[in-house]
């Protein structure tokens, strides 16, 4: 059942052109800079530096596409509900013999896999625009790492705008769960980079909160510290990262268990 709505997910998008007109408009900005980048590095880079140069401008657009990506994926989680309650058809959709859970896990998964596509597309035609723009390809295999470790970030995003587009409307959700990825990832990062020690020693109502987050919440900001180091080439304590990992898990699934029961609860 879960397979069937991942599968709906995909048709109503782009039976509603949305994610057709994002790539659309994704190919033509992409489109305009490799051109304006092209233009530049012919007439002001020398060509002994254009590959090394090509190679940052790529982090530069790794970075840009992920957070653009991000926020394709929080509007593709908030639709694919919103869509359904507002056009009448949830009740229908679950009037058949699937579980409100099997819906929602569907609804992420497909909004997710559509999003990977979308970052894929984007990301590769990016790539290969710069590639024969220095005559050498400049991909890298530390972004198939971090394009893993992005995705953690993406689901995320995707999962809060699903869960909370189940009871609020679309703009609503949209600015909640900006403010709470921003409120989450900073709290985040503060406890990792400060020390859980550091932060009781001066323990006062911000802290709380911060520690609050950091215990309950996905810590995505440290995943993405991780992610940016790889690109670096520092893989200083990356060990870490497993538990980081692991506790994105494990607290993701609490927030689904919380939000399903309440779901399953709610008169539709």
């Amino acid at each position: 059942m879960i397979a069937s709505i991942i599968k709906n997910t995909f048709k109503n998008e782009f039976r509603n052109r949305g994610v057709v007109f994002l790539a659309v408009m994704s190919f033509v900005i992409i489109t305009i800079g490799l051109l304006a980048i092209n233009f530049l590095m012919k007439n002001y880079v020398h060509e002994d530096s254009s590959a090394l140069i090509a190679t940052y401008i790529l982090d530069a657009v790794y970075t840009t596409t992920t957070v653009w990506t991000s926020i394709v994926g929080l509007i593709l989680g908030i639709n694919c509900v919103r869509n359904d309650i507002s056009s009448g058809t949830l009740p229908l959709i679950l009037s058949m013999p699937i579980r409100r859970r099997d819906y929602l896990i569907g609804r992420i998964l497909g909004a997710w896999l559509m999003c990977l596509c979308f970052f894929l597309f984007t990301f590769s035609y990016s790539t290969m625009g710069l590639s024969i723009m220095v005559s050498d390809f400049v991909f890298s295999s530390k972004f198939i790492f971090t394009f893993f470790l992005s995705s953690f970030s993406l689901l995320f995003s995707i999962f809060l705008g699903v869960m909370l587009s189940t009871k609020f409307s679309r703009l609503p959700t949209f600015i909640f769960v900006l403010f709470l990825g921003a409120v989450n990832g900073y709290s985040s990062a503060y406890v990792y980079n400060v020390g859980i020690g550091e932060v009781f020693k001066d323990f006062n109502i911000i802290n709380a909160i911060a520690l609050g987050f950091y215990a309950f919440l996905p810590h995505t900001n440290v995943i993405g510290i991780f992610e940016s180091n790889i690109r670096q080439g520092n893989l200083e304590n990356i060990e870490t990262l497993f538990y980081h990992l692991a506790h994105f898990g494990v607290s993701l699934a609490l927030i689904f268990f919380i939000f399903n029961y309440f779901f399953s609860k709610k008169s539709i």
